[in-house]
């Protein structure tokens, strides 16, 4: 399985691909589930304290990870979701108006396997170096091979 990979593309866009060992009506499951979500979503900041709402069209998902200082508080709203291929959601922080973006995540059938391609346009240049600047490639990582050991175990 290959590891993250994370490239900037253009002045404000990050695209950031990644393999997972399973069919990806299993990795929609996991990405889109709430109960699943608590389970992998885990972050380089801070242990997840609580994830609440759903992945529906029009609805929320509010994340707050224990911070060493304050709690970082992430709200993600759906804009597009076409099981079990695109997501398209909008992101926001309120701490930290830098990370406002709009991520679109493509999984990509692979023979078994699945591809994810994830595109994170941020408002700006600046906010998009800002962003990579606080290790979020390795953050990603880590909450991506939770999902990989979740996956395996869910025999559903």
């Amino acid at each position: 399985m290959t590891k993250l990979t994370m490239t900037a593309q253009g002045e404000r866009d990050v695209v950031v691909t990644r393999d997972f060992a399973a069919p990806r009506e299993k990795v929609w499951r996991a990405v889109t589930d709430t109960q699943l979500m608590r389970q992998w979503m885990t972050s380089d900041y801070g242990a997840l304290k609580s994830l609440e709402g759903e992945a529906v069209v029009g609805g929320q998902h509010r994340f707050v990870w224990a911070g060493e200082d304050e709690d970082l508080v992430m709200v993600a709203t759906y804009d597009l979701l076409e099981p079990p291929e695109l997501i398209r959601h909008r992101e926001t922080c309120p701490q930290h108006d830098y990370m406002e973006s709009l991520v679109e995540t493509r999984l990509i059938d692979a023979g078994g396997m699945t591809k994810m391609q994830m595109t994170i346009t941020f408002a700006s240049a600046e906010a998009r170096e800002q962003a990579l600047s606080f290790g979020m490639a390795e953050g990603m990582e880590v909450m991506y091979a939770n999902l990989d050991l979740i996956i395996k175990a869910d025999t559903a």
